[in-house]
């Protein structure tokens, strides 16, 4: 089962937390990144708190990527809040 969650906070505005491991497992790369881009089409301000151990590079990679290409034209914040090992580091420098 997916840990992961979308909190609408205000108008504009919204939450994701990442809260297991990243691929397989765990929070599949192309689940989020779709929910990703459907809040971000929405949003002008989207947050993320990670807390993760890590996990597949090639999901954790695509991941980043999208997160960074989406901060060049919005406000993207992360936060880690628990552990952030491994691609859920990389994640954070997004």
């Amino acid at each position: 089962m997916e840990k992961f969650e979308f909190i609408h906070i205000e108008e504009n505005k919204s939450l994701m937390r990442i809260d297991d491991s990243i691929g397989k497992g765990g929070i599949e790369g192309k689940v989020f990144v779709s929910e990703f881009l459907h809040l971000a089409k929405s949003n002008e301000e989207l947050e993320v708190n990670i807390a993760s151990g890590g996990g597949a590079m090639t999901d954790g990679y695509l991941m980043f990527s999208e997160i960074d290409k989406v901060s060049k034209t919005k406000n993207v914040n992360i936060k880690i809040t628990g552990l952030a090992a491994s691609m859920a580091q990389l994640i954070s420098l997004a």
